[in-house]
């Protein structure tokens, strides 16, 4: 469903998605659904073969990127892309905008065209993508989740002056355009200097960054290339920072674990190994390392003797009910008329069990699952399913809930 205000009807809709960073391998099935079902599709991506796709799956399809001039202020150009796909949907069109990346990590036009059609009463969504952040992590290989991570992009960075946190994962987007507002701006790189040295008073000349660009055609390659800061200064190391490229700057001073805090959150000897290992360069990567220590051997050890728990779930549905949770998943008509009215619609499946008709019926994510993933062949019995739907009220599949705190 899109996020639709209250007592809303207008007929137009806009979907926003990303196509991620490699050409379409990156595109989700969520993404593809609505590709071949939209009225339209306004698309900003950066390569021809995930354009070939797009308008592969649609033969509707309009390019955003003609709205880009070597003259002209970017944030024209995003003002533009945002309102030619709202013109759209105020004929009442279903639309959907692709943009390269997560559709909400550097994407202006993105956000705008979201915020202004749902504030006119149009529904309006925005889809999960793959982000220049996840192509990252996979490829460097570090846990975010540990020291944690700040994500900075460069003009922001400097404009605001903000301190890195020398503890922590730092990345830095979009450092060959810091400062640059249109496509015949300065130079790119021309303000680099000014980010070498906002990175040399946090972190000082010596510590090591990995300067990182993902890969986006097939059989290409990821470059992840480690530098000193120092380093960065140099002309030639300059040269090859493009639009695509990124910094990663690992901690430098790990705080060690607190005892006191550790002992009040009981942290024993097999907890403290998911904090992490002191991380070590290995080739291009700064990462934990593992290893066979003794509770490693130990639980290695027991590994041929696991006895699976009797609270284990194992999926039971039956093919009926495989196939319409999939097509509920990825078909967002089935999802609208599913919303509007899960009895009318679970009533025309075929070959459903009964409890399987009821679970759907209650449209609650608990009941479903219940009934789908079980502890025994038998399945769950009606009061079972009213209890879940008691006790879990709040897990009601249907539009997004808002609130306030104040």
């Amino acid at each position: 469903m899109t996020d639709r205000p209250s007592g809303i009807t207008k007929r137009g809709s806009l979907i926003i998605a990303g196509s991620g960073i490699a050409s379409v391998c990156h595109i989700t099935l969520e993404t593809v659904s609505c590709m071949e079902t939209t009225d339209k599709i306004f698309y900003l991506v950066t390569d021809p073969i995930t354009e070939a796709y797009i308008q592969e799956k649609n033969n509707n399809t309009f390019n955003l990127c003609k709205y880009y001039d070597k003259t002209k202020q970017r944030y024209q150009s995003y003002v533009e892309m945002a309102e030619v796909m709202l013109r759209e949907v105020r004929t009442g069109c279903k639309v959907l905008g692709i943009f390269y990346g997560h559709p909400g990590f550097f994407a202006t036009p993105a956000h705008r065209a979201l915020t202004l059609a749902r504030a006119e009463g149009y529904a309006a969504k925005m889809l999960a993508g793959i982000s220049s952040f996840d192509y990252m992590l996979s490829d460097l290989e570090f846990e975010p989740a540990l020291y944690g991570c700040t994500i900075h992009e460069a003009t922001d960075l400097l404009a605001r002056d903000r301190r890195l946190d020398p503890s922590a994962h730092n990345i830095i987007l979009q450092i060959a355009a810091a400062g640059v507002t249109t496509l015949e701006d300065e130079p790119e790189n021309s303000k680099l200097q000014l980010l070498v040295t906002h990175l040399e008073r946090d972190f000082g000349l010596d510590h090591k960054v990995i300067l990182y660009s993902g890969a986006v055609f097939p059989l290409s390659s990821t470059a992840m290339v480690v530098y000193t800061i120092e380093n960065l200064r140099n002309a030639q190391v300059a040269e090859g920072i493009s639009s695509s490229s990124s910094l990663y700057i690992p901690p430098r001073d790990i705080p060690p674990i607190n005892p006191s805090m550790s002992d009040q959150l009981q942290l024993h000897d097999y907890a403290l190994p998911l904090l992490g290992t002191p991380p070590v360069w290995e080739g291009s990567r700064f990462i934990n390392p593992v290893t066979y220590g003794p509770v490693e051997r130990r639980f290695v050890a027991e590994l041929d003797q696991h006895v699976v728990p009797g609270s284990h779930r194992t999926l039971h549905a039956s093919p009926a009910m495989r196939r319409f949770t999939i097509e509920l998943a990825l078909n967002r008509t089935t999802q609208c008329e599913y919303h509007k009215d899960p009895v009318a619609v679970v009533e025309s499946v075929p070959n459903l069990t009964d409890r399987e008709r009821s679970a759907l019926k209650l449209a609650h994510a608990g009941a479903i699952s219940l009934v789908m993933s079980r502890t025994s062949h038998e399945e769950p019995t009606e009061e079972q399913l009213a209890a879940v739907f008691e006790s879990e009220g709040d897990n009601v599949l249907g539009e997004p809930m808002y609130s306030a705190a104040f």
